[in-house]
């Protein structure tokens, strides 16, 4: 997971590939680095799933005010992408009111 993060990440911001095809890039780093381990990919990825659906589920309540966005503004979601801005916009106003930030 941490291999996916950082190889998308530096395709991100590197040579400034679109999210959709750094993260598949990510994608065939991370089953290649899985299958070396000697894990089956589709065991993992059934594994991964589980997690990812029960965090994509979630209420957002709090986000890095540092959060990089690029994924979410190039991802078609928009209904994610006001939700998060919000949750910015009010961590934003309640920080300055008790000088936390």
């Amino acid at each position: 997971m941490i291999l996916h993060g950082s190889v998308e990440k530096s395709l991100l911001d590197e040579p400034g590939l679109v999210y959709q095809r750094a993260h598949q890039i990510a994608l065939r780093a991370e089953e290649e680095t899985v299958r070396a381990q000697g894990v089956s990919w589709r065991a993992y990825s059934r594994f991964m799933d589980r997690f990812i659906k029960e965090a994509g589920d979630e209420r957002l309540t709090r986000i890095p005010p540092d959060l990089d966005i690029t994924p979410y503004r190039d991802e078609p979601d928009m209904k994610l992408l006001r939700s998060m801005q919000k949750v910015l916009q009010r961590e934003l106003r309640h920080g300055a009111r008790h000088g936390d930030r």
